[in-house]
Parts: C-alpha cells; sequence; structure tokens
C-alpha cells in the first residue's frame, strides 16, 4: 500500500505542474478547502462550547430542512452548464436557472407567509417556526451560490473559488461566534451561517463571467425550449435525486430531532460535522474538478472515461480509509478534549460514522458520471431506493427500539453498503472490474465489526 501511495504521489506532483491540468485544478481546489476547513475547525470548538448541545440541535433540523429543498431552487441547472455544445446553449440554460430561482424562491415564500402554522404547528418542542422566515433567505441565496459555483467551473475558475472559500468561512464563522458571545440563542448561528452564501457569491463574481454576462446580454438569440428538452433529465431527476439524497443524509437529524431531546440531534450534528468537515475536502474539491474533466473526457475522448474514474476511485480510497480508521479509534478522547465533557456522546456517534463514510469519499464526486452520461432516471431510482432503506433502519433504531446509538450503528452500516452498491453502477457504466469495489468493502467491513464488538 505504501508503494502504491508513493506512485499516487509521484502523478499528481508531476501533474501540478501543468498549468490547467486536472491535477493542478484539483490542487488548486483541495487546497482552498483545505484551509477553509482548518479555520472552520478552529472555531467549532469555540462556537460548541458557547451554544451547547440544544441550540446546536435547533440549528441542525433548521439546516436540515433547508438542505433537503435547496436542490429545487436551480433544478440543478448549474450541473449542466460545462455539459452545454456551445456558448448559446449556455446562456440557455443560464436564464432558465435564473427564472428557475426567482419562481421557487417566491413559491418557497408564500408556503411560509401564509402557511406557516400548519407547516412548523407541531413542532413546538424544537422552537423551528420563530426561524422559519429564514427559510426562503436561506434558499434563495443557496441557490444564486450554486448558479455561480456551476458558471464558475464552466470558465475554470478555480483559483478565486478556492481564496474565496477561506475569508467566507473566517467571516461566517466568526459572526456566528461573536453572536453567540452576545447573547446563545439559535438565530446567532443561523444568521451566522447565512453570511456564507452572500459572501462568497460577490467574490465569485470575476472578470470572466462579467464577460460572460455582457456576451450573454449582446449576442445571445434565445431558443429556451429546446435547451430545456435536451436538458429535461436535470429537473425532472437529478433534482429529484438530489432531494432525496438530501433527504437521505437528513433524514437522521429528523428522527432524532422527533425522537430524542434536542440535544441528541446536537451531539449527532457535532459528530457528523466532524466527519464530513475533512472529508468535504476531498468530495467538493473532487466534485468540482473532475465534473469538468468528466464533460470534457465525454465530449473529446469518451474511451478514456473510465481511466479517470478508476484513478479517482483509487486516489480517494486510499487518502480516506486510514485517516477514518485512526479517527474512529480515538474520537471520545478527541472530543472529550477538545470540546468537553459535554459532547463526550458525539465521540461515541462520531467513531461510527467515521467508519460508515469511507466510501462515500469515493462515491459522491464519482456520481456526478449519472449527470455527464444522462442517466439520470437511473440515479433517480438508485437514490429513492437508498432512502427507503435508510428510512427502514432509523425507524427500526430510534422508533421501535429507541435506542440512538443502535440507530447510528445501523445508519452508518447501511450508508457504507449503499455507497458501495453505487460505485458498483458507476463502474459499470464506465466498463471497469468491479472486483476492486468488492475487495475494499471486504476490509472495511471488517474493521467495522470490530469497532462495534470493541465499544460494546
Amino acid at each position: 500500500m505504501i508503494f502504491r501511495l508513493h506512485q499516487h504521489f509521484d502523478e499528481i506532483r508531476r501533474g501540478i505542474k501543468i498549468k490547467g491540468s486536472f491535477a493542478r485544478n484539483l490542487a488548486l481546489t483541495f487546497s482552498g478547502n483545505a484551509i477553509s476547513l482548518a479555520l472552520g475547525f478552529a472555531f467549532t470548538p469555540f462556537i460548541a462550547r458557547v451554544y451547547g448541545p440544544e441550540i446546536y440541535g435547533i440549528f441542525a433540523f433548521f439546516s436540515a430542512i433547508v438542505n433537503s429543498i435547496v436542490p429545487v431552487s436551480t433544478f440543478q441547472f448549474p450541473s449542466g452548464f460545462v455539459a452545454a455544445k456551445d456558448d448559446n446553449e449556455f446562456y440557455d440554460l443560464l436564464k432558465l436557472t435564473f427564472i428557475v430561482l426567482l419562481l421557487s424562491t417566491g413559491l418557497i415564500t408564500v408556503a411560509i407567509v401564509f402557511f406557516q402554522h400548519p407547516i412548523f404547528g407541531f413542532l413546538s418542542d424544537i422552537e423551528l417556526g420563530a426561524y422559519a422566515f429564514m427559510i426562503p433567505v436561506y434558499f434563495f441565496l443557496m441557490g444564486l451560490d450554486n448558479l455561480l459555483v456551476g458558471w464558475n467551473i464552466r470558465l475554470k475558475e478555480f483559483e478565486r473559488t478556492a481564496i474565496t472559500k477561506v475569508f467566507s468561512v473566517v467571516f461566517s464563522k466568526g459572526a456566528a461566534l461573536l453572536a453567540g458571545m452576545i447573547k446563545p440563542v439559535p438565530m446567532g448561528m443561523i444568521g451566522g451561517n447565512l453570511l456564507l452564501y452572500p459572501f462568497e457569491s460577490i467574490f465569485k463574481i470575476s472578470a470572466k463571467l462579467r464577460k460572460d454576462f455582457a456576451n450573454l446580454r449582446k449576442n445571445h438569440q434565445p431558443s429556451l425550449w429546446k435547451t430545456f428538452k435536451r436538458f429535461r433529465g436535470y429537473p425532472t431527476y437529478i433534482t429529484s435525486s438530489m432531494v432525496i439524497n438530501n433527504l437521505s443524509t437528513q433524514l437522521p437529524i429528523y428522527f432524532f430531532s422527533l425522537s430524542f431531546p434536542p440535544s441528541h440531534a446536537g451531539f449527532f450534528s457535532l459528530a457528523g460535522s466532524l466527519v464530513t468537515m475533512p472529508l468535504s475536502i476531498m468530495i467538493n474539491s473532487s466534485t468540482t474538478v473532475f465534473l469538468q474533466k468528466a464533460a470534457e473526457t465525454q465530449q473529446t475522448n469518451p474511451d478514456q472515461l473510465g481511466f479517470h474514474v478508476q484513478s479517482l476511485y483509487k486516489k480517494l480510497f486510499l487518502f480516506s480509509v486510514l485517516p477514518l480508521v485512526v479517527f474512529s479509534l480515538t474520537s471520545d478522547w478527541i472530543f472529550t478534549l477538545v470540546f468537553g465533557e459535554a459532547w463526550k456522546l458525539s465521540g461515541t456517534f462520531a467513531s461510527y460514522l467515521a467508519i460508515g463514510a469511507v466510501f462515500t469519499v469515493p462515491a459522491y464526486p464519482l456520481s456526478v458520471l449519472f449527470r455527464i452520461l444522462f442517466r439520470e432516471r437511473l440515479n433517480f431510482l438508485i437514490n429513492t431506493t437508498f432512502t427507503l432503506i435508510k428510512l427502514l433502519v432509523l425507524w427500526i433504531g430510534a422508533v421501535y427500539y429507541k435506542d440512538i446509538v443502535l440507530s447510528i450503528i445501523l445508519y452508518s452500516a447501511t450508508t457504507m453498503v449503499l455507497c458501495v452498491v453505487n460505485l458498483f453502477f458507476i463502474f459499470r457504466l464506465t466498463r471497469l472490474n468491479t472486483k476492486i469495489i468488492f475487495r475494499d468493502f471486504a476490509i472495511v467491513a471488517l474493521i467495522f465489526i470490530l469497532l462495534v464488538i470493541l465499544k460494546s
């Protein structure tokens, strides 16, 4: 394994020297995410101590609702910007995205204004209704940021995106911490986190983007219906699939918020964020760059797509499995030391979540292939099935047995298995041998079983 790691590092080192290469773009995106992660992690212990598990749980539930519906804000057209065959089609897609964003924000606003009580009335114990007016604001700003991310990927503005992320995290986390020091209430976390999106959006508007926007206004003859028909799979299947996938990810927060005291959702939320924060570096960096590379390869040299898939899978798996195993064995101690005795239960949760997340690192970035290959319907069916399975295992643990630790063990194991199944479909689509996936799964599954026995 050490020899293989050395080979991969040597390949990356050579690729970084080439301007505009996949390795260089990945390194830029990775470094921006890494620095922003380190800064975000530096703020997290202070924010956790200031707000406490209960407020953390309320914020987690609010975020779960927003993240479940936000894919509708743009119909996921921005992920298709790189797949547009020419500038005219891209401009059409851009206009469609703006229209969808404005209309969907209007509908969400009307729903919150006129139907707030029937929607949130039964959640009085969680105090969410007082912050419902923030949902449309989040919805619009996150949708706009998604649009600009897709635009920047098309323009290959990876360096600008990386730098922007660093400053936006400091601004957002600093605001949340300051608000908590003045008065620790949920609005401090909700408002502080919100600032992340307008800050990033402003700095994503580069000179290239402004020039693109000027060309859109001057030269473009729209053919919106024709473009919509070509990309109709995005709102039909990709958006639906992302809503279901996001809902699947947020299901533990929903179950734990409604079945246990708010503090338990807070414990899970902090554990989940500490596991996903470092993983998001590799996931977000790889997804951003691989989306552009895969679309380019599919259009120019489709026979090479499988090579890029297998190469990225090997790198992401090797770079994630060892750190996650080590973290899972030491998380109890880490959480107690960094966050205090009040957060010790989060460390136990994190140990199971870390092992369960091993295969999410390669699975999430590689899932963009369903879009590039226009296999949105297959992706939709897979995600729908996965969500129903997760719903069942969480119901067994949280509702039937009323045991939050059992719920997390079942959820983590299920997540691992489902990501492996997803990778299986991706390898089959690109005509790759799937033996490597099942070999890696057998190793990680054995480690997970030993961890459960060790902690029981």
